[in-house]
C-alpha cells in the first residue's frame, strides 16, 4: 500500500470514532475545536461524517489525543492503526 493510501486510510478510521475520541478525553466540542484549530461546527461536521478531515487536521487530532491521554489511540483504534501511522512517518 502506497504512503497516500495510508494517510487515507487512517484519516477515515481516526474519523470513524471520532466523537468516542473527543468524549475519552473529556473534552466539548468547542474545546476540541479550539485545540485542532477548527470550528465548532467543523467538529460536528466530522463527527456526523458530513466533512472529511484533512492529514493535517488528522495530525493534529492525534497530537492532542497523545498530548492529553497516551493511551487514547490505542484504547480505540488499537495497534494497527499505530502501526500504519508508524510507516506513514517513516517514508
Amino acid at each position: 500500500m502506497d504512503r497516500d493510501s495510508l494517510k487515507n486510510e487512517l484519516q477515515i478510521t481516526l474519523q470513524s470514532k471520532l466523537p468516542e475520541l473527543r468524549n475519552e478525553l473529556g473534552l466539548s466540542q468547542e474545546a476540541f475545536a479550539e485545540l485542532i484549530g477548527k470550528s465548532r461546527q467543523a467538529v460536528s461536521l466530522f463527527e456526523r461524517g458530513e466533512l472529511n478531515i484533512t492529514w493535517e487536521t488528522c495530525l493534529g487530532i492525534i497530537a492532542v489525543a497523545i498530548n492529553r491521554d497516551s493511551g487514547v489511540l490505542m484504547k480505540l483504534y488499537g495497534e494497527d492503526f499505530r502501526n500504519k501511522f508508524q510507516i506513514v512517518l517513516k517514508k
